[in-house]
């Protein structure tokens, strides 16, 4: 199934990040072990997500899932990543995987 790869940068060094999406699972793999660790408890941990109804400034739903429920879910958590982490996701070296 598809997915998809960004990288990702903490204190210099570089790593990945992989998303399958059919098996709804990410993929950490960086130098350092403690940014996967960190990582990985980040991924795989409910997080709220608030998802416009409508073109209203405050027309949401809040949803309380796992990130790896679907790649939109994945996309917003590492859209958020840096702030809950540290770990910068680097969206130029996104890749598609089949």
């Amino acid at each position: 199934m598809a997915g998809f790869q960004v990288g990702i940068k903490h204190e210099g060094k570089i790593g990945t990040v992989t998303y399958d999406e059919g098996k709804k699972k990410f993929k950490v793999e960086h130098p350092d072990k403690s940014v996967i660790k960190a990582v990985t408890e980040y991924l795989n941990t409910k997080q709220e997500f608030q998802i416009p109804e409508s073109q209203q400034i405050d027309d949401f739903r809040v949803d309380r899932v796992l990130p790896g429920e679907s790649k939109m879910y994945a996309e917003l958590a590492l859209s958020s990543m840096h702030g809950k982490t540290g770990v910068l996701v680097l969206w130029d070296k996104r890749k598609i995987t089949a």
